[in-house]
């Protein structure tokens, strides 16, 4: 972030900085209180380099902030500020939503070491699927290990562009009726070599799941592979091309109900030997 600061030295020496955003500030001087939320709200001018050489540029940012035990409620209570907010500068008008965590999950799951992590989620931002692959390669990831994460920087629709295609993926299986309910639905996939590709995929997915359930959230694995009926309704519906291929449907949503955990262990499975 810092080589996008601009920095300079005041009358008695002492280097400063002109604010680049105003989030850092908050979370900075914010305090913790566990089972609260804070809220609050700005409206200040930042200061940004720009791609001109020794350019910047001063704008206006408006945003609130939520910190804390922020539960649906608060999210919900966000989005209608923003959506009201918008509607009285223009009649017409987009509100993009996105949700960094999964990104970020998405990226944990490749990135070796911080400095590669860091790396993607600035071309992530950036929108750029080429640089992603560029660093994957460069940094020893496994080719198509980055697909997943291409292919959710992808997504992009309204609502009535993208449920249809929920509602389609819902029919594939019998047993994925959910995800027709559900706001975000995760589609890992694999390409067909190497052969351990199922392999890598279900650990993969176990571990998505458990982040999920980490974030607070709930999901479910509905299988795909290796029935190839369902592996070419989903990879039609996703125009996923002849070299990518679906592996399972992961539901994601808050939970419906609260279920006591299964103990499923066996001991009478285990087996020693020698």
């Amino acid at each position: 972030f810092s080589d996008s600061v601009i920095t300079f030295t005041d009358t008695n020496g002492r280097l400063m900085a002109l604010k680049p955003d105003v989030t850092l500030s908050i979370v900075k001087n914010g305090r913790d209180n566990p089972g609260q939320i804070r809220k609050v709200y700005y409206h200040e001018n930042v200061y940004r380099v720009t791609s001109a050489e020794d350019g910047f540029r001063e704008q206006t940012q408006v945003g609130v902030e939520c910190m804390g035990s922020v539960d649906g409620a608060c999210v919900a209570e966000v989005l209608k500020l923003a959506a009201e907010s918008l509607k009285l500068c223009a009649d017409e008008f987009v509100l993009e939503v996105s949700h960094l965590d999964i990104l970020s999950s998405f990226v944990d799951g490749i990135a070796p070491d911080a400095a590669t992590r860091e790396a993607i989620l600035h071309c992530a931002g950036e929108k750029n699927l080429h640089g992603i692959r560029r660093i994957c390669r460069e940094n020893g990831i496994a080719e198509g290990a980055e697909e997943p994460l291409i292919q959710l920087l992808s997504l992009y629709g309204t609502p009535k562009s993208v449920m249809p295609k929920i509602r389609q993926l819902a029919e594939v299986t019998p047993y994925s009726k959910s995800a027709a309910g559900a706001p975000v639905v995760i589609v890992p996939c694999y390409r067909r070599a190497p052969m351990y590709d199922t392999i890598d995929l279900s650990i993969a997915t176990e571990n998505m799941l458990l982040e999920i359930t980490s974030l607070g959230l709930g999901a479910v694995w509905m299988g795909i592979a290796p029935i190839e009926e369902r592996v070419q309704s989903v990879d039609s519906i996703l125009g996923l091309g002849e070299d990518l291929h679906s592996f399972a449907l992961v539901p994601v949503g808050y939970p419906a109900e609260s279920r006591p955990q299964q103990d499923r262990f066996q001991e009478e499975r285990i087996h020693w030997i020698g």
